[in-house]
């Protein structure tokens, strides 16, 4: 028998007709596995052992297996034991026997090759290397390869670990069942290319496994239970079944193969999944219910192309929905600043108009007796206005900024809105960075920052303005109070004056 971890044979020798050579040469065993020959003098299943030679252990030398051989009785029949403890390294594990490692396989259970391949892949793409030149086989799969000994394989490209990582996760999502393992997924097992007949029987046991191993990736429930199959698909109809493991047909393993890459390879999963699973259900009969006609994966393709272009329409209508609110939005931003404006505006218009009423009534009244065409009473009030003016201007840019800020949070709401549905691309090109030059944002800032800077100063070179002329408006007593004070000083000179000369003469 042979299995992964070791080749035994058992010999009995009735008649022993030559001697055992000096020396042992283990050309054709490779140095990662060990060779165990055990003696036992009769062929009673509880006889003991009567020599044992270990390859690798130092103490059990071939020379005393010889002497104890040459020593032994061999009038009646013994049996000699031969066992190759077998080692993977760098990937390659070696196989002995092909015929008995088939037998193997074929004995064991599909949840017990899968957990083997598992663990093989765990550690890369895996080797089975023949070691007997008598029998040939050349089988690879994406992953796994049966070779001669000698012979490197050249594994076709797949899919990264990270990439195997997320189908792996999308398929424990969207289809229940606990046969889906940790690093293989079906086309890593799934052969294409068959030479000899040894190939051909490899063959079909991984292409059985692939074959239930993509179901597993496909049908919304599979399980395995006592070497049947149970499994459910969730479709225009719903299709399930209990089948032997092994009667299973596997002629549509390739169409499954095919069926379940286009599913995890690019697209949204969940919407491919769910077509998959309808056509699939229109598709099988209930003689072979897992056959599979050769226009499943082109009726898949049309059924898709149909729902991608219904998909078109309402991508179409969702983006031109977005584009009109964004307008929307952008127009209210714009009235709002535009207001703001106005305010600005009416109060100039109303500034100017009461400067000029105010003269043109004087004026037109007569009642001009000076030059003076703004008395101090209407400057003060200009200059009130002016101040009034300025208050007027932070109330009305603080419900500017709160309306502004109010128009944000509908726009990000709408944004949070739209964001499972459109991709990051689509996100970035309709709904714009406040961050971002040439938005509406900077543009708001822009006009924002104008208007400040225009008010403001209107406002200052106005008062600036009106003071300078209420200082002209009193220019006139100014001088008079200064020739006033002008006399008053030259008088007390001139008494000073005449106060000191009276003092001198007293002297």
């Amino acid at each position: 028998m042979e299995d992964e971890y070791e080749m035994v044979a058992y010999y009995l020798i009735k008649q022993p007709n030559q001697h055992l050579p000096s020396v042992i040469e283990l050309k054709d065993i490779p140095a990662r596995d060990t060779v165990e020959i055990s003696l036992f003098d009769s062929t009673n299943a509880d006889a003991s052992v009567y020599a044992v030679y270990v390859s690798n252990d130092v103490d059990s030398t071939w020379s005393k297996f010889v002497q104890s051989y040459t020593e032994m009785d061999k009038d009646d029949p013994f049996v000699i034991k031969i066992r190759i403890a077998k080692k993977h390294k760098d990937n390659i594990l070696s196989l002995y026997s092909l015929a008995f490692y088939l037998k193997h396989l074929e004995q064991i259970s599909i949840m017990s090759l899968l957990s083997i391949f598992d663990n093989y892949f765990s550690l890369g793409n895996f080797v089975f290397e023949c070691q007997n030149s008598e029998e040939t086989i050349s089988l690879i799969t994406d992953r796994l390869a049966f070779v001669q000994r000698n012979i490197t394989p050249t594994f076709p490209d797949r899919d990264n670990n990270e990439v195997t990582a997320k189908i792996l996760v999308k398929a424990k999502t969207l289809c229940c069942n606990d046969i889906i393992k940790t690093h293989i997924l079906p086309s890593d097992i799934y052969s294409k290319n068959i030479i000899g007949d040894y190939s051909s029987q490899f063959a079909k046991i991984l292409n059985k496994v692939a074959l239930i191993y993509s179901l597993c990736f496909i049908a919304d429930y599979v399980s395995l239970n006592d070497n049947k199959l149970s499994f459910k698909i969730n479709g225009y109809k719903i299709v399930s079944g209990t089948l032997d493991i092994s009667s299973i047909d596997i002629t549509s393993v390739d169409k499954w193969i095919q069926i379940y890459e286009w599913i995890y390879h690019g697209g949204n999963t969940n919407d491919k999944i769910s077509i998959a699973r309808n056509i699939i259900s229109l598709n099988v009969s209930n003689e072979n219910i897992l056959f599979l006609s050769d226009n499943v994966q082109e009726a898949i393709n049309s059924n898709y192309r149909i729902y991608e272009k219904e998909n078109v329409k309402q991508y179409i209508n969702l983006r031109n929905n977005v584009s009109e609110q964004l307008r929307k939005y952008q127009k209210d931003i714009v009235a709002t600043v535009d207001s703001f404006d106005g305010d600005f505006k009416k109060i100039i218009f109303t500034f100017l108009t009461f400067v000029f009423t105010s003269v043109l009534i004087r004026v037109l009244a007569k009642n001009v007796t000076d030059t003076i065409l703004l008395p101090d009473t209407i400057i003060i009030l200009l200059i009130l206005y002016c101040l009034v003016s300025v208050f007027y201007y932070f109330y009305a840019r603080w419900e500017l900024d709160n309306k502004l800020k109010f128009f944000d949070e509908q726009y990000n709401r709408t944004r949070g809105l739209y964001k499972e549905i459109l991709s990051e691309s689509e996100m970035s090109e309709l709904f714009l960075d406040e961050k971002k030059n040439g938005t509406y944002v900077a543009f708001q800032k822009e006009r924002k920052t104008r208007f400040r800077r225009v008010w403001l100063g209107s406002v200052a070179i106005v008062v600036m303005g009106l003071l300078i002329i209420l200082i002209f408006n009193h220019i006139q007593p100014l001088y008079e109070i200064k020739n006033v004070l002008s006399n008053i000083c030259k008088q007390l000179i001139v008494l000073c004056n005449d106060m000191i000369v009276t003092v001198e003469r007293c002297n």
